[in-house]
């Protein structure tokens, strides 16, 4: 999560950003790191690229005993309810946004990265009110392989 930060730190300080970390010592999933890194990072371009200037991105990890959680939350424009089904297709760009740069591929892709590593996305989100991205990761997935073979 420090290298994910790292990646966007100067885009965040550009816009008067702050971004925290919350994270515990020990905390485990197993995945592809360079995929999740940028399934995360997209997570997190777009928390930066929908916030007003003076606003804050916080990244959560939080265990679970079956999952790890991955959430990145933001103070920004927030996602009409009635999109929230509509935002990980492939091309989809909301009217909101039209006048913002980007092709509507972010979150597809981001979605992509980490069903492929058996987990999921949720968001929480509401106009005007900020979006909370939540990415669910299994845990033990690696003892479970080797206990089978």
């Amino acid at each position: 999560m420090v290298q994910v930060i790292g990646d966007f730190y100067e885009s965040a300080r550009e816009k008067r950003i702050n971004i925290s970390l919350e994270c515990p010592t020990k905390s485990e999933a197993f995945i592809d790191r360079k995929w999740m890194r940028e399934a995360v990072g997209n997570l997190l371009d777009n928390a930066i690229k929908y916030t007003p200037e003076g606003g804050s991105v916080k990244i959560s990890v939080i265990p679970y005993q079956m999952f790890s959680e991955i959430r990145i939350s933001d103070t920004g424009i927030g996602i009409e309810e009635a999109e929230i089904p509509k935002i990980f297709g492939r091309f989809y760009r909301s009217r909101q946004v039209s006048s913002e740069e980007g092709l509507g591929i972010v979150l597809y892709l981001a979605r992509e990265m980490v069903d492929a590593q058996k987990g999921y996305i949720k968001v929480d989100s509401g106009k005007g009110r900020g979006s909370a991205f939540r990415v669910f990761l299994p845990r033990g997935v690696q003892e479970e392989k080797n206990k089978a073979g």
